[in-house]
């Protein structure tokens, strides 16, 4: 966003992602897939938490009233397979951005799109746009847009005197990762209720029973 002679990131994308199951197998959706557990599942004590998809959403709506997000949602990510129709799937943003660009050539003025036009399209397309040699997996990611800091602050001092009323800034955190640091956000942490936790897999290794009543332990027999 470029306000006056400075320019303000808008906001960050975060993602977190699940692998589901409804196209398996009876077994593939009881254990697991065994790519997975190889790919994501190595060493000892490894887990599938399997949650249930109905109540998350539930809980991201709550989430997104809470604070200011430019878009949260659950969605199943796009494989790019020779089936995949892009240029129809990305209709809207493909011919808005090309009279856009048409009107900068020419000099002409190009108003801002309203983000039912532009920004819900392109943010949730963007972030789960995928190489078709993950399709195994079909994969389903919350793609999390708050609004930045920055972005904020500056809309409320142009925003002043028209009594703006914004939601609450998601607090951005930060953890390390090997040698480098990772900047992430915590879902839900403003909410009263437990997770909707449906069940947890104990993955393959040699030493299963104990890592089964480790899992007890943790999560208790509620699960």
């Amino acid at each position: 966003f470029a306000g006056s002679k400075k320019v303000f990131p808008v906001f960050q994308p975060y993602i977190t992602s699940f692998c589901s199951h409804r196209d398996d197998q009876k077994y593939e959706q009881e254990n697991g897939l065994l790519s997975q557990w190889r790919g994501y599942g190595g060493g000892e004590g490894r887990y599938a938490i399997v949650f249930d998809t109905v109540e998350l959403e539930k809980r991201l709506a709550v989430e997104h009233t809470n604070f200011e997000y430019s878009s949260l949602r659950i969605l199943h990510t796009l494989y790019d397979t020779d089936d995949f129709d892009f240029e129809t799937y990305f209709r809207l943003i493909i011919q808005k951005f090309g009279e856009d660009c048409l009107r900068l050539v020419q000099e002409l003025p190009v108003e801002i799109s309203s983000p039912s036009e532009i920004v819900d399209e392109l943010l949730p397309g963007a972030t789960r746009f995928k190489h078709q040699g993950f399709k195994e997996e079909c994969e389903i990611r919350i793609v999390a847009c708050p609004m930045h800091q920055a972005f904020e602050d500056e809309t409320k001092r142009h925003s002043a005197d028209k009594k703006l009323k914004l939601k609450s800034t998601k607090p951005r955190l930060v953890r390390t990762s090997g040698k480098s640091e990772v900047e992430y956000i915590e879902l839900f942490r403003s909410q009263d209720e437990d997770l909707p936790i449906r069940r947890i897999i104990v993955g393959p290794s040699f030493n299963q029973n104990e890592a089964y009543r480790f899992a007890m332990e943790v999560a208790g027999t509620s699960i």
